[in-house]
């Protein structure tokens, strides 16, 4: 009966982490806000397509770029503020990063203010 009860277990937990994948795979595909996800050196490991469309990158193109490639060279100084906001900030309601960045043709595109 043990052995039983444990392989349905299995089959539910794995059938719940498929469900939840799923889930967070279309909420970050059909978001109408950009989302990236990057490494700690700000290298992109993952870009949602409204990401692409902003900085009018292909994903496989924007997929292992830096932010410091994407921000406005007037901008880069603040790359290590904007970091240690991001990390450092307990109430995480009150971030607000600016949202200049550059496009593919290296034009610098000025957006408004993300407040996260």
């Amino acid at each position: 009966k043990n052995i039983i009860e444990l392989a349905l277990y299995k089959h539910r937990m794995e059938s719940d982490l498929k469900r939840s994948e799923e889930k967070y795979r279309s909420l970050f595909e059909n978001a109408t806000d950009s989302i990236m996800i990057r490494n700690n050196e700000g290298v992109i490991l993952e870009a949602n397509p409204s990401a692409c469309k902003m900085f009018g990158y292909t994903h496989e193109e924007l997929v292992g770029k830096s932010l410091k490639e994407l921000i406005s060279n007037r901008c880069n100084y603040l790359l290590p503020e904007i970091k240690d906001k991001i990390q450092n900030t307990k109430d995480k309601s009150k971030k607000a990063i600016s949202n200049n960045h550059k496009d593919r043709k290296g034009l610098t595109q000025r957006g408004p203010s993300i407040k996260k």
